[in-house]
């Protein structure tokens, strides 16, 4: 079953007061009050879970996307009025992928990053750390295809799927060849470059940046990102993402036993992906939302469209019972738009308070702000030309290119 944006307000019948206890509280620094785990994992050391909530309720676990962590990807979302009304009848567990939170060590040199099918074994150590009988998977991007492998294994396991922008084939061409040049500069001069950035930037926004945001936005996530500690330990994350392997869904063979609720944006770069996956669904068990007028980061650009689409699936799993369903056109505030490059939109997107302090700290931080989007820093040659170099000149021997190969940009 698939459906636009518009629909959702269909199905709305009454107004809920927003519950007055707010489930991720702030200190006045903006940081959520959550509390961190150090998980002991059964090959590749211990991982952060930060839990928000009372243990003893249902469980969500979430999992972020490339260039992000758990407080980065969910932190903001979680926070809004629309969302804590519902989440605080759960405990949510916030699994950072190995090395990716702030305070993370750098890798020695001998470390192997788990591969994706190795972070679905990581999501199964926390679930028996925990305890947990089962759960709810909420996954953006790379989290998203990690927790539909981890259903694949362990199908009594998860409740429901909550898939944001999730892919189910293996990459394509100039994906990989994109990331493979990412993950040498990452890994021969441990920062984040330009290339990495530009990277990010779509993985996260999509094209047309100039078209449906304003530059505030787009420099500070371009900052944010340029900044990222670590940059040893996100190769390794990209690398995994990259030598992915295609999930093992078929609509008339094996597929995914739990409600899948997948969504995306009109403008995601991962929209022909997502719409890849919901075909290879039972259609009596997934969902597949379309939000439009809405860039790739839809977390922080429709909060209040995604809460109240998971809101319904949700109830239609039996959650949330209590729960009238929210006048959401009603609440919503107008969102404030400009001309931007060819007459469209230009979108002001609110960044999560840690993207922003991450962002004032890192003020000595340069950014490439050429007007062409997708420029290296590496040499003053673009993307298609860096990325063709790359391939002759410094790929890894050992790993060749996708089998299935398909334009993805």
């Amino acid at each position: 079953m698939s459906f636009d944006s518009e629909e959702i307000s269909k199905h709305i019948d009454a107004q809920s007061p927003v519950s007055p206890e707010v489930f991720l509280s702030k200190e006045e620094n903006g940081v959520p009050n959550w509390t961190e785990k150090k998980v002991e994992t059964s090959k590749f050391g211990r991982v952060s879970v930060q839990i928000a909530g009372d243990r003893c309720k249902p469980a969500i676990l979430t999992l972020h996307d490339l260039g992000l962590n758990a407080a980065a990807c969910f932190a903001n979302f979680f926070q809004t009025p629309d969302v804590s009304s519902l989440i605080n009848r759960f405990c949510v567990y916030h699994v950072n992928a190995p090395g990716q939170e702030d305070d993370a060590l750098a890798f020695s040199d001998n470390f192997t990053y788990p591969n994706m099918d190795e972070l679905a074994g990581i999501i199964d150590d926390v679930v028996k750390f925990f305890n947990l009988k089962d759960f709810i998977g909420f996954g953006v991007g790379a989290g998203a295809n990690v927790f539909c492998r981890y259903a694949l294994q362990f199908p009594d396991k998860v409740n429901a799927l909550i898939l944001i922008n999730c892919s189910a084939s293996t990459s394509g061409w100039l994906e990989w060849g994109y990331q493979k040049a990412n993950i040498f500069y990452l890994r021969k001069w441990s920062t984040v470059n330009t290339l990495t950035v530009d990277y990010l930037m779509w993985h996260h926004f999509g094209r047309n940046l100039d078209h449906f945001y304003d530059k505030e936005t787009i420099n500070g996530y371009r900052q944010y990102f340029s900044g990222l500690p670590n940059a040893k330990n996100l190769a390794g994350f990209i690398d995994s993402y990259i030598k992915r392997s295609a999930l093992n869904i078929r609509r008339q063979g094996p597929t995914l036993k739990c409600p899948v609720l997948q969504i995306v944006s009109a403008q995601s770069p991962h929209l022909n992906e997502t719409l890849g996956l919901n075909q290879r669904l039972d259609p009596s068990k997934s969902d597949w939302l379309k939000i439009s007028d809405c860039g790739g980061l839809i977390l922080e650009e429709a909060p209040e469209k995604v809460a109240e689409a998971i809101l319904l699936f949700l109830q239609g799993q039996g959650f949330l019972p209590s729960i009238s369903h929210v006048k959401w056109v009603a609440r919503r505030p107008s969102i404030p738009s400009s001309s931007g490059a060819g007459g469209g939109r230009s979108m002001s997107v609110c960044m999560p308070p840690l993207i922003k302090m991450a962002v004032k700290s890192r003020k000595n931080v340069t950014v490439n702000n050429d007007e062409t989007p997708l420029a290296a820093s590496t040499g003053g040659f673009d993307v298609v030309k860096s990325v063709n170099l790359t391939l002759k000149s410094i790929f890894d021997a050992d790993v060749a290119p996708p089998r299935h190969l398909h334009w993805s940009g």
